[in-house]
């Protein structure tokens, strides 16, 4: 469906259209540029670059779309895979796209120290970011029948790099770093 078609569809109000869907659909202002990397992004600017990108898409995405939020698809997120197992598996571990402070992969890796909050939260016992993100990291590993592969973008390649290779994790030559 064009843009013309979906706007005839929508203001001659032929099913329930939700308002907010409405506003966007209706709303001419440009799409936000995407923000660098690392850099804080408005709850607005998100929205609005979020549904610039839905009304830009195909269909045929749309459809793919729809297939992987019901499950049905060949891609999944950390917490929808619990349970599961499958072939092969890759987890890309990304704090900045993430989108929150519960998980640091980064922190695991040795690409960003531990928090004033971490530190506090370990002497005390309490949970910290690492323990959640250790869970996690188990519950993606773990699916893999056959094959594992792990992803992580860091904030410092370099030392999480040397922290990798000193964690006694991975055996020679399991580690590669991607320019």
């Amino acid at each position: 469906m064009s843009r013309i078609s979906g706007a005839i569809h929508l203001t001659a109000r032929l099913f329930g259209v939700d308002d907010r869907l409405l506003s966007a659909f209706m709303d001419k202002s440009p799409s936000p540029p995407a923000p660098g990397r690392g850099e804080d992004e408005s709850k607005k600017d998100r929205m609005r670059r979020g549904w610039c990108a839905l009304f830009a898409s195909p269909w045929n995405q749309l459809q793919k779309y729809r297939s992987y939020l019901s499950g049905h698809s060949a891609l999944a997120t950390h917490q929808v895979v619990k349970g599961s197992e499958f072939l092969h598996v890759m987890v890309v571990m990304d704090d900045k796209l993430a989108g929150g402070n519960q998980i640091s992969y980064d922190k695991i890796f040795g690409g960003t120290k531990l928090s004033k909050t971490d530190t506090e939260n370990l002497e005390n016992g309490k949970e910290t970011t690492i323990d959640r993100t250790l869970r996690l990291l188990y519950v993606t590993c773990s699916r893999a029948e056959e094959s594992l592969a792990l992803v992580l973008w860091s904030s410092d390649p370099a030392a999480a790099l040397v922290s990798i290779k000193d964690s006694g994790w991975f055996n020679e030559g399991e580690v590669v770093a991607i320019p």
